[in-house]
């Protein structure tokens, strides 16, 4: 927002309809940083002068939107309890790049040589919006199938 006039000035701004406490500035312009999806509008302005305070007109909304980060992920099991399961980690969403900080510390995208567990990761992308997301690596046990036969 670009205020004009004399500084320092004061106004409000309110996120969908909700008045955010005051602000004075002599920044011009002024950048309102969004925290929350929502619609953003400028309720009210005025330019503090020691001699006489000063209405201003106000006009202007924006609409922020919040950006979802969508993880999605197959994985392929360990076998009888092995290191031997995967994780194949897909991201939708946000804006690339992403980083990757899994429960166990890796901050590869993907990993390999896994034992059956649960595993979460947080991936966090350029803006730094966040998501989480947790995989199982299930074991599939291999039951060996012996064959007796009588020898004679």
């Amino acid at each position: 927002m670009t205020l004009t006039g004399e500084p320092d000035w004061e106004f409000v701004y309110a996120i969908n309809g909700v008045p955010q406490a005051p602000i004075t500035t002599s920044n011009s312009p002024y950048i309102i940083v969004a925290t929350q999806p929502g619609t953003y509008t400028l309720v009210s302005v005025n330019s503090i002068d020691l001699d006489a305070d000063c209405a201003g007109t106000v006009s202007g909304s924006a609409i922020v939107t919040g950006i979802t980060l969508i993880p999605s992920s197959t994985t392929v099991s360990a076998t009888c309890g092995q290191s031997n399961g995967s994780v194949d980690l897909s991201v939708t969403g946000g804006n690339a790049p992403y980083t990757y900080m899994w429960s166990g510390g890796q901050t590869t995208q993907d990993l390999s040589n896994l034992l059956p567990g649960t595993y979460s990761v947080t991936i966090t992308d350029i803006n730094n919006c966040s998501a989480t997301h947790s995989i199982t690596v299930n074991d599939n046990i291999v039951n060996p199938t012996l064959n007796f036969s009588d020898y004679p």
